[in-house]
């Protein structure tokens, strides 16, 4: 395996959303849902893998970028 250099890595361990939080996916389908996973593509980019919450999908998990997400207080059953 390749040595991901130092650079690309800095911060990996305070994700900006963390793992528990609910989210919303801010742009086209809905897809509410819980944060179960974080972690950082081999150049160094966020993602975040969420559980969907949502009745007709519920438990689904979808890999996103932080630009689609927000976190939310409301239900996530929507």
């Amino acid at each position: 395996m390749t040595d991901i250099p130092k650079d690309n890595v800095e911060g990996v361990d305070i994700p900006r959303l963390p793992v528990g939080t609910p989210v919303v996916k801010v742009l086209g389908y809905p897809f509410p849902g819980t944060v179960v996973s974080t972690f950082h593509t081999l150049s160094g980019q966020e993602r975040f893998v969420v559980e969907a919450t949502g009745e007709a999908y519920r438990g689904m998990l979808h890999i996103f970028n932080g630009d689609q997400l927000r976190a939310t207080t409301e239900g996530t059953d929507r």
